[in-house]
């Protein structure tokens, strides 16, 4: 794998000074020596040299030049060709931007496999351009070469069901909010007086890593019909981006309003939140055109169909309209997936608390998106097909349904390694023992746990299976009616 790290990475590696050691110097030097351990690469562009020669104090100016020249260079990379320009602008040359663009371009002509920059503007650029999935921050990258290269020793914690009044709210945590939100302290000592639901997630160097709070809307928005359930409260600690924590917290709200018959999501979110507001859109947020008297974003987001979308949306759309929890099973394809059972446990640690076997949650089980690799015959999957994971050897049966995002076919390690990204529950050392041949690789929303288990004599009998899964295998005509109706049972919301 290779990596191009910005100049922003290079800094905190390389402190010109004792006092130029940063509190994102630890995370670098991590992140170095997990990649370097397991003999990657790690690249700048020959461009960066004018970004550290803007220093104007010569002795830590001369450090750095010094300290540049220890890394790998990009070779012959172009510089940004005119069709990529309309989408990252046409900066003078060598200006901090132009810089930007070079090693965007590097990532746009596929000479690295990821970016690694905290500059948002370089992530905005590189969402424009479809890359955002190899475009990451430090603390996501550290986590996405944890994953591949080494095991997280320490898995983080889970979600805990609060009420408001159990916060503490002279955290440090809360500073941005009273920032942004003149009167913070006030509403949430209303929130606490009015016990409202929150859940928070304990942090391992901080008290909190994330925290949200909601709140039944009483009032009519927008003129929509059904019970609205407002996020008033969404945030995760920058320091544990790279731990899906906010898929897990979304995850966490959409159960609840499921549960509790809400029809409608709301919640207002300031415009430099890029990444929540990501995160927002990706499951189906959608802006409402009038911003709050503070410059808020409003978003809302069904929970419910109400006016039969299903003839007019494809599965995906649909899915990723009113999921993760609503989706097609009739008209789609739809396949029983195998899973050994500790894969089973990484990656839908959920399930396993519903059979009482482990009480851990690793990044990628947090996350509502997943990946999946398979050895299997099957070389195409529709985007909107429905998953059954089938766990084999000790449950033999289905416990979780997914739908399908997106899908690669390789025998190269390393690109479907960085295909499924921090996604994964498999070591880069176990994705080249898949790809001794060729390789499926399937990025999958989670769209439900079943409250029991569909063993495997009953789907046996209703001619589901013809017998044990041992790969990939599409479900016939008869079988997807009888699941549905199963499905529609024991899926708990």
């Amino acid at each position: 794998m290779k990596y191009l790290i910005d100049t922003n990475i290079l800094i905190p590696l390389e402190p010109a000074t004792v006092d130029g050691l940063s509190a994102e110097s630890p995370m670098a030097l991590q992140f170095i020596q997990i990649v370097l351990k397991s003999k990657h690469e790690v690249f700048l562009h020959p461009s960066q040299i004018r970004d550290i020669a803007r220093d104007p104090d010569e002795a830590r100016r001369a450090i750095r030049e010094a300290a540049f020249n220890k890394y790998l260079s990009l070779p012959s990379i172009p510089e940004t060709p005119d069709e990529l320009t309309e989408h990252v602008g046409n900066p003078e040359r060598y200006s901090n931007d132009w810089v930007d663009n070079q090693l965007v371009t590097a990532l746009y002509v596929d000479a690295i496999h990821y970016l690694i920059s905290n500059d948002q503007g370089i992530h905005r650029k590189a969402r424009r351009l479809g890359l955002a999935e190899r475009a990451l921050t430090l603390s996501v990258a550290l986590n996405t070469v944890e994953i591949l290269f080494d095991r997280p020793t320490i898995p983080p914690p889970a979600v805990r069901s609060i009420t408001a009044y159990e916060i503490d709210h002279s955290d440090h945590f809360f500073d941005g909010f009273r920032t942004d939100y003149p009167g913070f302290d006030d509403w949430l000592i209303r929130c606490k007086r009015e016990h409202r639901q929150a859940w928070i997630i304990d942090g391992e160097t901080t008290k909190y890593a994330a925290v949200c709070i909601v709140n039944n809307e009483k009032i009519e928005t927008f003129g929509l019909k059904g019970r609205i359930l407002k996020i008033c409260t969404f945030k995760v600690n920058q320091e544990y981006s790279g731990f899906h924590y906010g898929e897990l917290l979304l995850k966490t709200v959409f159960q609840y309003a499921l549960r509790n018959g809400y029809c409608w999501l709301y919640i207002t979110v300031h415009p430099k939140y890029d990444t929540l507001i990501n995160l927002l859109q990706y499951f189906g947020f959608t802006s409402v055109n009038n911003p709050t008297d503070t410059g808020d974003i409003r978003f809302i987001k069904s929970l419910v169909d109400l006016s039969n979308e299903k003839d007019s949306s494809s599965p995906l759309e649909y899915f990723k309209k009113f999921g993760p929890y609503s989706f097609h099973i009739q008209d789609v394809q739809n396949y029983i997936v195998p899973i050994l059972p500790k894969y089973h446990r990484l990656l839908f640690p959920d399930a396993e608390l519903q059979i009482d076997l482990i009480k851990r949650i690793t990044p990628y089980g947090n996350g509502i998106l997943k990946a999946y690799l398979s050895g299997a015959s099957i070389r195409q999957i529709s985007p909107g097909s429905v998953l059954y994971f089938y766990r084999s050897d000790d449950l033999k049966g289905i416990t979780t349904v997914g739908v399908v995002e997106e899908w690669k076919v390789s025998e190269d390690p390393e690109e479907i390694a960085s295909f499924v990204g921090s996604r994964t529950v498999y070591s880069f050392e176990e994705i080249t023992m898949f790809c001794s041949s060729p390789t499926i690789a399937i990025l999958f929303q989670h769209a439900g746990i079943l409250n029991r288990p569909i063993f495997y004599d009953d789907l046996l009998e209703n001619k589901v299976v013809k017998g044990p899964p041992q790969s990939i295998q599409s479900v016939s005509e008869e079988g997807v009616q009888w699941l549905q109706n199963q499905i529609r049972e024991r899926l708990p919301y």
